[in-house]
């Protein structure tokens, strides 16, 4: 016997208007209800889980494409294998394996390509500059712009090695335990501890380089300001 489908059938064309952010539906009910035939439930899943498992992807793979193509294999992967979960730790640690596996297998397979790429006649600036995005770069005028502390320290964070990267991540931005954390990377606690604490250190000192950097920038004068000061004076020193 199935179990009953969560939410209601209020639609025209018969989709159901799940409350997504029902906290209090549990993820072992909602397993239960995709187990048992209620498909349109797995979107709960997906979107309780979407930001994290985003950041997770992101944090390996360090290109926000790539991360949500990483994502989409690794829900499916979940969904196919929902059956074998049987409640066995923590199910937001599960499905982060499967995150951390499918992006580490993207990431090899990206890295074969560029190495495919690089070996070939037809490999240009271009095809390189086109390969790591204009999204991955941050201009000194975009720093003038709304979002430009974010993307400083976005970029700041992609710049942590490998191991760093992704346990700064988890337990930083995640906020996840360290016992999560070691559980979902396959890692010791103790090399939990001392990975966040070597990426903190090195993320506090990448970002005063780039905060000096923008503070030795702070109110520039240039450019048309310039020119239009000096042609105000010199007009006003002609007239005299």
């Amino acid at each position: 016997m199935g179990h009953s489908p969560i939410g209601t059938d209020n639609s025209v064309d018969g989709r159901r208007n799940i409350d997504i952010g029902n906290a209090g539906v549990s993820d072992t009910k909602v397993i239960a209800n995709v187990l048992g035939g209620d498909i349109s439930a797995f979107e709960i899943i997906m979107r309780r889980y979407n930001q994290r498992l985003f950041r997770v992807a992101r944090s390996i793979l360090k290109n926000d494409a790539d991360a949500e193509d990483a994502l989409q294999e690794a829900y499916i992967k979940a969904y196919q294998k929902l059956n074998q979960y049987g409640e066995k730790g923590s199910f937001p640690g599960w499905l982060t394996r499967i995150v951390v596996n499918e992006a580490l297998a993207k990431k090899r397979e990206l890295s074969a390509k560029m190495k495919r790429i690089s070996s070939s006649d037809a490999y240009t600036v271009e095809t390189a500059t086109e390969s790591i995005g204009s999204d991955d770069m941050i201009l000194p005028d975009q720093l003038a712009h709304g979002h430009a502390l974010r993307r400083l320290i976005e970029s700041a964070i992609d710049s942590l090695p490998d191991e760093f990267r992704t346990v700064f991540v988890l337990r930083i931005v995640e906020q996840m335990t360290i016992r999560e954390t070691a559980d979902a990377l396959g890692l010791e606690a103790n090399t939990v501890k001392t990975r966040q604490h070597r990426a903190l250190k090195r993320l506090r000192a990448q970002l005063d380089d780039m905060y000096q950097l923008q503070i030795n920038d702070s109110f520039g004068f240039d450019g048309a300001r310039c020119d239009r000061l000096v042609a105000g004076v010199l007009s006003r020193i002609r007239s005299g």
